[in-house]
């Protein structure tokens, strides 16, 4: 008897998911099978001949969608220009697949800050979403789409005590800077934000210099970031890193006949970021007495290079002549250091032995030796 219960049992709670998974999976859900069909559109129609034809066969496929009872974006867009804000998130909120739901969610804040209603949609988030990712999101879609200025975004973010919320601001501002810079904004106004605003507007404002190049407003605002306590070489490492090769040197020759001491820092710092990408270049720099290019950045400039071509290294180090000391010393000391780091301690301590500069000797010799100890004392155990 007890067994038969135990199959009675199992057989319920078989046929009860089984008629969960036909009521409520993705191919009976609305936005969920057919939430698919809607990003194959163009996947469907490879050959369309003009732009006006995949227009018409997308609005086509809304509206078979629609008709099947699909709520499209199409669809929630106009509720929130007939209906009204709260109409449109009402019905949205009734989308069972959430992933379909999130993105109705986020399309109605997004364009509710499109239209000047940046505050409203960001006081609904926070009163009636509750924290985690999804409110984070949703905090991103207002701030990367609003007008919001400068001066309110950053009154947001000292009222917010939600690291989340904050993460999500950021993450908006630095898409707005992105696309388009910091036209207009005081530099007064500049020095006296947060650091991790700060840090996020010169993360922005890299991307919209390497894209735009507005050299100007892109030295003007990072000068003025740069009054405030973080120091300046961590926001130009900031704003260096992120360029890449050709658009470093694009900076290093906007900065060519810049003076001051920002324009000198910025430069050092862009060297050092370009030895990573073109240590040859930056070494030939260095032999041509550009300035700014200091003797740790040779070495890893030199480090970088023999680890990818040891013979045009040594090449290099030939072709400089004898009475730039200071070079040649740290060419021969990042040859030296790489040959350490391979293990070859013989090749190493030849090259150390060529370093003119005693205390430069010296400290190559005791990093060496560190390098030595560390494998003959792992040979030991």
């Amino acid at each position: 008897m007890k067994s038969i219960t135990i199959v009675i049992f199992f057989l319920s709670v078989g046929a009860g998911l089984s008629w969960f998974w036909n009521k409520y999976s993705p191919r009976k859900v609305p936005g969920g099978e057919n939430l698919r069909r809607l990003v194959d559109v163009a996947e469907d129609e490879p050959n369309f001949t003009s732009i006006s034809q995949k227009g018409a066969v997308y609005e086509q496929r809304q509206k078979q969608l629609e008709d099947s009872g699909v709520l499209t974006l199409p669809k929630i867009q106009r509720v929130l220009n007939s209906e009204g804000f709260q109409s449109a998130w009402s019905i949205a909120d009734k989308e069972l697949d959430e992933i379909h739901r999130v993105a109705l969610q986020s399309s109605i804040l997004r364009q509710m800050a499109e239209m000047g209603r940046a505050e409203e949609a960001l006081g609904f988030v926070r009163e009636f979403v509750g924290l985690g990712e999804n409110r984070m999101n949703f905090i991103y879609e207002i701030f990367s789409h609003s007008d919001l200025s400068l001066a309110t975004v950053s009154q947001y973010y000292k009222d917010f005590k939600v690291s989340e919320d904050r993460i999500g601001l950021l993450k908006g501002l630095n898409f707005q800077v992105m696309k388009n810079g910091l036209g207009g904004v005081s530099p007064t106004f500049l020095s006296a934000l947060p650091d991790e605003v700060k840090e996020c507007l010169v993360d922005g404002l890299a991307f919209n210099y390497a894209h735009k190049r507005n050299f100007k407003e892109a030295i003007d605002s990072l000068s003025a970031l740069s009054l405030g306590p973080k120091s300046e070489g961590e926001l130009h490492q900031n704003f260096v890193n992120g360029l890449q090769s050709v658009e470093l040197k694009r900076l290093l020759g906007d900065l060519n006949g810049a003076e001051g001491p920002f324009a000198s820092d910025l430069k050092a710092v862009a060297f050092k970021r370009m030895a990573l990408f073109s240590p040859e270049w930056v070494i030939s720099q260095a032999s041509e007495g550009v300035q700014f290019i200091d003797s740790k950045t040779v070495r890893d400039a030199s480090i970088r290079m023999v680890e990818s071509d040891p013979k045009n290294a040594v090449r290099m180090l030939d072709s400089i002549s004898g009475d730039q000391n200071n070079l040649r010393a740290a060419i021969i000391s990042g040859l030296s250091q790489s040959a350490a780091k391979k293990e070859e301690f013989d090749t190493a301590w030849e090259w150390t032995e060529q370093i003119d500069d005693p205390e430069l000797r010296k400290k190559v010799e005791g990093q060496i030796w560190g390098q030595e100890k560390k494998v003959i004392d792992a040979s030991v155990k």
